[in-house]
């Protein structure tokens, strides 16, 4: 089949090391038809269309002009983009046509158009405007509103939550958050005006926006699984990416119907069709879509042993990560604290969803003041505690077996008995004098059992505090704040945390404008709030330079230069004679000695300016400079 004369886009010249891995033959994507060029001296060079192009090529039956070439093509990784557009500028000879049987290419028609046999790339995906995407949130909010009865007897049969868990630490947080998007998106995604430039802003008009980062996967887990994959969700999709989800194994009927409510909160909406997908509920598809598939971002909920090795993976490939992982946190009861009531709070912590919490606090650290009606109350509400039922029978075992240890090594029950487990319910556990060096301190389990020690000092508690690790959310209890401010403070910077509470465990960590972010073994990154939307953004500058204003090609004369200076040293402040002195220092020492022993045979003071006021120095030592070997002054007082 013939050929049609078209403009030749002849190739970028790319050195070999520069193609990503998995190219072959100089093409790029799989499913991406590209336009080969004539291999040059050096290296073949290659540039690649989109779908859209190769759909209008199609339609066409010819080669593409040159102005579409121009819009259309992306540049190589490694090519800039002016060499690019020099090569398509340039461009004289032939293209095949796209219809063209490809085994009647000859040598007079060196380009051919061809499909390549590598892993795919991600889609093109278009973001929505962001009244489409807030459209889809108001949308998607009442489908979850319309839905929440199923929403939470799906969450209470695969995980084992109450309808009470569901509905107040799922349903409504997910609700909350939808809420403060909807009213706040608008001003965290708007495009700003950068102020202040000085010299470098004349002439410049200088803007940052917001544009979202691609493609993100998100691995949903178990523990909240409606809130916790919703609010990422929402995050996302909001910021403008597309989203593929990877539900968790053990809460896919759950997840699978929030996803399902998401997907159809997009109809009526052509720009949102396509921005979710969704993919297997197993563990091996969170490897395999790490391994096959393209993503800008990756948000990942977990423990810290899987967060440990997608980031292993994501490293290689230097994509960005967000990872929330495990917790292991701390409530600091000080001494005049209202213990009861910390108490109170810290059982509500370590027992809600089964303590199945990230943020739960897994040890309480009591000042001696404090300690026995703290002990008092905490063994009064677990000796009336129900059964809690955890995810599975594994889990349960796991957290009686880190108490029994505790209390084998010295610890003693708060209640002084360890029921055994129920298949996957169990009771709360309080272990009292908890030995530092056991499981249970360390807070290496995942259900209801709490490590209770005594300290001497808030000094004492932190240092403890700080051989944990791990940091999500922290706890203080007292009821003077002020009179201890300073060792609040210190507590503030010093416990690792990116949430610490006074006199309060959990609750207002569910404020949907809060974020969240981990420390060293607890992850890393943001989520929620403010910081966790702009977080699946990229931050984009965009100038403008006035066409007045001619950039300098040579270097300005002596007294452009000059006036430079002095622009530079306005306004004059007077130096202090300390500074005096050490501006001297680069002075040759012999020319200063010489000056100071004329001034001092003629009984006048050195004619220098820096020298000190007289009145500075009837109140301070006179400085003196003695020359050394290496012409260095040295300074006395």
């Amino acid at each position: 089949m013939a050929t049609e004369a078209a403009p030749r886009l002849r190739g970028v010249e790319l050195r070999a090391e520069s193609v990503v891995d998995g190219v072959e033959d100089g093409v790029e994507d799989r499913g991406a038809f590209a336009i080969m060029g004539p291999v040059s001296d050096s290296s073949r060079g290659w540039i690649r269309t989109g779908s859209r192009e190769f759909a209008h090529l199609q339609k066409s039956r010819r080669a593409p002009n040159l102005a579409t070439a121009q819009r259309e093509l992306r540049a190589p990784n490694g090519c800039s983009v002016g060499r690019f557009a020099r090569a398509i500028r340039e461009s004289t000879s032939h293209v095949q046509s796209p219809m063209a049987d490809s085994r009647s290419t000859s040598a007079a028609t060196p380009a051919i158009l061809t499909a390549a046999a590598v892993p795919s790339a991600p889609s093109a995906h278009t973001p929505a405007s962001l009244p489409d995407r807030l459209r889809w949130l108001r949308a998607f909010r009442n489908a979850v509103k319309s839905h929440h009865p199923t929403l939470c007897a799906l969450a209470s049969d695969e995980v084992g939550k109450t309808t009470f868990e569901a509905l107040a630490a799922d349903i409504l947080p997910l609700i909350a958050s939808c809420n403060w998007h909807l009213r706040h998106a608008r001003g965290l995604l708007a495009t700003t005006r950068v102020r202040g430039g000085g010299l470098f802003g004349l002439g410049h008009a200088v803007e940052r926006r917001r544009l979202p980062v691609g493609r993100v996967l998100v691995i949903a887990t178990w523990n909240y699984p409606v809130q916790l994959l919703g609010i990422q969700l929402v995050q996302a999709i909001v910021a403008g990416n597309s989203v593929v989800v990877k539900p968790s194994e053990r809460a896919p009927r759950t997840q699978a119907l929030l996803l399902k409510l998401a997907i159809a909160a997009t109809d009526g909406i052509p720009s949102m069709r396509g921005a979710i997908e969704t993919r297997a509920a197993s563990r091996e598809e969170g490897a395999r879509l790490l391994r096959d598939e393209r993503f800008d971002h990756v948000v990942f909920t977990g423990s810290t042993a899987v967060g440990r090795a997608i980031a292993e993976v994501c490293a290689s490939k230097l994509l960005p990560t967000t990872l929330e992982l495990s917790g292991s946190d701390t409530a600091f009861i000080l001494g005049d604290a209202d213990a009861r009531a910390a108490a109170r709070a810290v059982f509500l912590g370590f027992t809600g969803n089964a303590g199945q919490t990230c943020m739960a606090p897994r040890r309480a650290l009591v000042e001696r003041p404090a300690l026995a009606a703290f002990s008092d109350e905490l063994a009064r509400l677990v000796a009336g505690a129900k059964r809690v039922r955890l995810v599975d029978a594994h889990a349960a075992n796991a957290t009686r077996t880190a108490a029994a240890s505790a209390m084998t090594l010295g610890g003693r029950s708060i209640v002084g008995a360890l029921e055994p487990t129920d298949g996957r319910a169990m009771r709360p556990i309080a272990v009292l004098d908890c030995p530092v060096e056991t499981e249970l301190f360390f807070g290496r389990h995942f259900g209801p059992a709490l490590a209770v020690r005594a300290v001497d000092s808030l000094e004492e508690a932190l240092a403890l505090h700080a051989q944990i690790g791990q940091y999500l959310a922290t706890s203080v209890w007292t009821s003077a704040p002020r009179a201890r401010r300073a060792e609040i403070e210190r507590a503030i910077a010093s416990c690792g945390s990116s949430l610490v509470h006074f006199n309060s465990v959990l609750l207002p960590s569910a404020h949907p404008g809060i974020a969240l972010g981990g420390h060293g073994a607890s992850g890393w990154g943001i989520s929620r709030g403010a910081s966790g939307l702009l977080g699946l953004t990229r931050e984009v500058t965009v100038t403008r330079t006035s066409r007045f204003l001619a950039p300098p090609v040579e270097e300005p004369a002596p007294s452009a230069v000059a006036w430079l200076s002095r622009i530079v040293s306005w306004p004059a402040r007077p130096v202090r004679a300390a500074s005096a002195i050490d501006a001297t220092a680069a002075i040759d020492p012999t020319d200063r000695i010489n000056t100071e022993s004329r001034a001092t045979a003629s009984h006048e003071p050195p004619s220098n300016e820096l020298t000190r006021p007289r009145s500075e120095a009837n109140s301070h030592a006179t400085a003196q400079v003695t020359p050394t070997s290496s012409h260095r002054p040295e300074i006395h007082a």
